[in-house]
Protein backbone atom coordinates (compact mmCIF):
# COMPACT_ATOMS: atom_id res chain seq x y z
CA UNK A 1 0.00 0.00 0.00
CA UNK A 2 1.55 3.48 -1.24
CA UNK A 3 1.61 6.16 1.60
CA UNK A 4 -0.37 9.02 0.74
CA UNK A 5 0.40 12.54 1.61
CA UNK A 6 -1.74 15.59 2.04
CA UNK A 7 -0.23 18.74 -0.09
CA UNK A 8 1.51 15.90 -2.22
CA UNK A 9 0.45 14.38 -5.68
CA UNK A 10 -2.68 11.24 -5.10
CA UNK A 11 -0.42 9.71 -7.94
CA UNK A 12 2.93 10.27 -8.65
CA UNK A 13 3.11 12.09 -12.19
CA UNK A 14 -0.03 12.57 -12.66
CA UNK A 15 -1.39 16.31 -12.43
CA UNK A 16 -5.38 15.97 -13.70
CA UNK A 17 -8.49 13.81 -12.81
CA UNK A 18 -12.24 14.07 -13.89
CA UNK A 19 -13.86 15.14 -11.59
CA UNK A 20 -15.99 12.50 -9.84
CA UNK A 21 -16.92 10.44 -6.44
CA UNK A 22 -15.86 6.93 -6.20
CA UNK A 23 -15.94 3.73 -3.94
CA UNK A 24 -13.60 1.54 -3.94
CA UNK A 25 -13.13 -2.37 -2.31
CA UNK A 26 -9.55 -3.98 -2.63
CA UNK A 27 -6.97 -5.87 -1.12
CA UNK A 28 -6.40 -2.67 0.39
CA UNK A 29 -10.30 -2.42 2.06
CA UNK A 30 -12.78 0.54 1.66
CA UNK A 31 -11.70 3.51 -0.01
CA UNK A 32 -13.63 6.68 -0.94
CA UNK A 33 -12.37 8.92 -3.05
CA UNK A 34 -13.18 12.59 -3.93
CA UNK A 35 -12.29 14.67 -6.76
CA UNK A 36 -13.11 18.02 -6.71
CA UNK A 37 -12.00 20.40 -8.77
CA UNK A 38 -10.73 23.58 -6.89
CA UNK A 39 -12.18 22.03 -3.42
CA UNK A 40 -13.25 25.23 -1.30
CA UNK A 41 -12.25 25.59 2.23
CA UNK A 42 -15.83 24.40 3.37
CA UNK A 43 -15.85 21.25 1.61
CA UNK A 44 -12.19 20.45 2.75
CA UNK A 45 -13.44 21.21 6.34
CA UNK A 46 -16.50 18.74 5.47
CA UNK A 47 -13.66 15.92 4.47
CA UNK A 48 -11.55 16.50 7.52
CA UNK A 49 -14.04 17.14 10.34
CA UNK A 50 -17.50 16.74 9.35
CA UNK A 51 -20.11 14.26 9.71
CA UNK A 52 -20.59 11.59 7.23
CA UNK A 53 -23.17 9.09 6.59
CA UNK A 54 -23.46 5.73 4.30
CA UNK A 55 -26.23 4.25 2.63
CA UNK A 56 -25.71 1.20 0.90
CA UNK A 57 -28.42 -0.11 -2.03
CA UNK A 58 -28.52 -3.40 -3.94
CA UNK A 59 -30.70 -3.80 -7.12
CA UNK A 60 -29.66 -6.85 -9.00
CA UNK A 61 -26.28 -7.15 -9.66
CA UNK A 62 -25.21 -3.76 -8.96
CA UNK A 63 -23.88 -2.08 -5.83
CA UNK A 64 -24.66 1.52 -4.94
CA UNK A 65 -22.40 2.81 -2.07
CA UNK A 66 -23.75 6.42 -1.00
CA UNK A 67 -22.60 9.24 1.37
CA UNK A 68 -23.57 12.44 2.45
CA UNK A 69 -21.31 14.81 4.49
CA UNK A 70 -21.77 17.71 6.47
CA UNK A 71 -24.68 19.93 4.91
CA UNK A 72 -24.01 18.33 1.47
CA UNK A 73 -26.67 15.81 -0.68
CA UNK A 74 -26.52 12.15 -0.90
CA UNK A 75 -23.74 11.12 -3.98
CA UNK A 76 -23.97 7.53 -5.42
CA UNK A 77 -21.29 5.28 -6.88
CA UNK A 78 -21.98 2.04 -7.98
CA UNK A 79 -19.40 -0.57 -7.19
CA UNK A 80 -18.49 -3.95 -9.43
CA UNK A 81 -16.23 -6.68 -7.67
CA UNK A 82 -15.78 -7.44 -11.23
CA UNK A 83 -14.70 -4.47 -12.18
CA UNK A 84 -11.64 -4.06 -9.85
CA UNK A 85 -8.42 -5.06 -11.09
CA UNK A 86 -7.97 -9.14 -10.94
CA UNK A 87 -4.68 -8.89 -8.74
CA UNK A 88 -6.56 -5.66 -6.69
CA UNK A 89 -9.54 -7.96 -5.89
CA UNK A 90 -10.23 -9.29 -2.29
CA UNK A 91 -13.39 -11.13 -1.27
CA UNK A 92 -14.64 -9.98 2.53
CA UNK A 93 -14.53 -12.42 5.08
CA UNK A 94 -18.35 -12.66 7.19
CA UNK A 95 -17.20 -10.43 10.18
CA UNK A 96 -17.20 -10.52 13.45
CA UNK A 97 -20.74 -9.82 15.39
CA UNK A 98 -19.32 -5.97 16.38
CA UNK A 99 -16.67 -5.53 14.31
CA UNK A 100 -16.56 -2.38 12.11
CA UNK A 101 -14.51 -1.96 8.81
CA UNK A 102 -12.69 0.65 8.55
CA UNK A 103 -12.72 3.29 5.41
CA UNK A 104 -10.22 5.61 3.88
CA UNK A 105 -11.63 8.99 2.97
CA UNK A 106 -9.40 10.91 -0.02
CA UNK A 107 -10.08 14.47 -1.28
CA UNK A 108 -8.64 15.42 -4.36
CA UNK A 109 -8.22 18.60 -6.19
CA UNK A 110 -8.61 17.03 -9.78
CA UNK A 111 -7.06 20.15 -11.35
CA UNK A 112 -3.98 19.62 -9.74
CA UNK A 113 -4.17 16.05 -8.66
CA UNK A 114 -2.63 16.98 -4.67
CA UNK A 115 -4.04 15.11 -1.58
CA UNK A 116 -6.20 17.76 0.25
CA UNK A 117 -7.79 15.70 3.29
CA UNK A 118 -7.45 12.24 4.52
CA UNK A 119 -9.64 10.99 7.05
CA UNK A 120 -9.83 7.13 8.52
CA UNK A 121 -13.38 6.40 9.75
CA UNK A 122 -15.43 3.23 10.76
CA UNK A 123 -19.02 1.55 9.83
CA UNK A 124 -21.31 0.67 12.33
CA UNK A 125 -21.31 -3.65 12.51
CA UNK A 126 -24.29 -4.26 10.68
CA UNK A 127 -23.31 -1.94 7.87
CA UNK A 128 -20.30 -3.71 8.06
CA UNK A 129 -22.15 -7.00 7.97
CA UNK A 130 -24.80 -5.92 5.26
CA UNK A 131 -21.83 -4.69 3.07
CA UNK A 132 -19.67 -7.37 3.03
CA UNK A 133 -22.59 -9.65 2.49
CA UNK A 134 -23.37 -7.63 -0.54
CA UNK A 135 -19.76 -7.91 -1.81
CA UNK A 136 -19.73 -11.56 -1.15
CA UNK A 137 -22.45 -12.37 -3.11
CA UNK A 138 -21.33 -10.69 -6.09
CA UNK A 139 -17.81 -11.72 -5.96
CA UNK A 140 -19.68 -15.14 -6.53
CA UNK A 141 -22.33 -14.57 -9.11
CA UNK A 142 -21.43 -14.74 -12.68
CA UNK A 143 -20.74 -11.56 -14.37
CA UNK A 144 -22.38 -9.90 -16.65
CA UNK A 145 -21.18 -6.94 -18.13
CA UNK A 146 -23.96 -5.84 -19.90
CA UNK A 147 -26.61 -7.29 -17.21
CA UNK A 148 -25.14 -4.60 -15.01
CA UNK A 149 -25.07 -1.68 -17.20
CA UNK A 150 -28.47 -1.64 -17.79
CA UNK A 151 -29.43 -1.83 -14.11
CA UNK A 152 -27.11 0.61 -13.53
CA UNK A 153 -28.88 3.07 -16.43
CA UNK A 154 -32.30 1.90 -15.53
CA UNK A 155 -31.49 2.45 -11.91
CA UNK A 156 -30.19 6.21 -12.02
CA UNK A 157 -33.03 7.09 -14.47
CA UNK A 158 -35.06 5.95 -11.71
CA UNK A 159 -34.03 7.14 -8.92
CA UNK A 160 -32.27 9.68 -7.04
CA UNK A 161 -29.13 9.22 -4.39
CA UNK A 162 -31.14 10.51 -2.22
CA UNK A 163 -34.34 7.87 -2.86
CA UNK A 164 -31.46 5.10 -2.94
CA UNK A 165 -30.27 6.35 0.61
CA UNK A 166 -33.82 6.32 1.72
CA UNK A 167 -34.65 2.64 0.15
CA UNK A 168 -31.22 1.26 1.52
CA UNK A 169 -30.58 -2.05 3.09
CA UNK A 170 -28.58 -0.30 6.03
CA UNK A 171 -26.81 3.32 6.85
CA UNK A 172 -25.07 4.45 9.39
CA UNK A 173 -22.78 7.36 10.38
CA UNK A 174 -19.09 6.80 9.92
CA UNK A 175 -17.13 6.82 13.30
CA UNK A 176 -13.86 7.94 14.23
Amino acid sequence: MRELTVGQLYLSGRTTWPERTEYLYTDNGHELRLFLADPSPEEVAAVKVGKFSFALFQRGPAIWFLFRVGPFTWSDNPFAWHLVPAERRHVPVEPQELERAAIAVILVDAGNGIVRAIRGLSFSPHFTRELHRAIREQAAAPWVNSEFDRTLSATSAALTSEEMARQALATCKGGA
